[in-house]
């Protein structure tokens, strides 16, 4: 049987092991954070940026699914405006992955290429900002406005010796 002095001279190892311990799982915790771009950082690492409008959306055999898009504004990038835009999105695993609303909703979305040359999403659920019905960015974008964006986007390219040159910082 220990004594009370034996005790005593265990708790400060007891107390590390502890903090120790709950140190551990609060840094895996924060690690596991969306890190969330400034709207410059977004811009300049979106290869497409525009307003659409979610045409259908095809459920696929992997549980992700197509969303068909109508591009009705194109803010940066290019995309032929007679085509409907296919973007993938996971299917819903975590309460931050993205995807896109009803048919009909509208969306200021930020996509990046992968290596397939497919359009991605680009920072998660930031990169998609529903739009209400009347113009209004929520989600990611609340606090902003489509103007505001259009004019990042213009005021980033600066021309040096006649050619357009990107000025979005990294």
């Amino acid at each position: 049987m220990m004594g009370s002095k034996q005790v005593w001279e265990r708790a400060p190892l007891k107390i590390a092991i502890f903090f120790i311990a709950a140190w551990s799982i609060q840094s895996s915790t924060v690690m596991s954070m969306i890190v969330s771009l400034s709207l410059e950082e977004l811009l300049a690492t979106s290869n497409l940026v525009a307003i659409v409008q979610v045409v259908d959306k095809i459920r696929l055999k992997n549980n992700s699914t197509k969303n068909l898009l109508y591009v009705k504004e194109i803010i940066k990038g290019t995309w032929d405006s007679e085509k409907l835009l296919p973007v993938e999105t996971d299917r819903p695993r975590f309460e931050d992955t993205p995807k896109f609303g009803k048919i009909c909703s509208k969306a200021l979305i930020f996509l990046q290429k992968d290596t397939t040359g497919h359009f991605r999403i680009n920072n998660f659920l930031q990169g998609i900002m529903p739009i209400d019905d009347k113009g209004n960015l929520y989600g990611f974008g609340l606090g902003h406005n489509i103007e505001e964006i259009k004019d990042l986007v213009k005021n980033s390219f600066h021309t040096r010796n006649g050619k357009r040159k990107h000025g979005f910082k990294r």
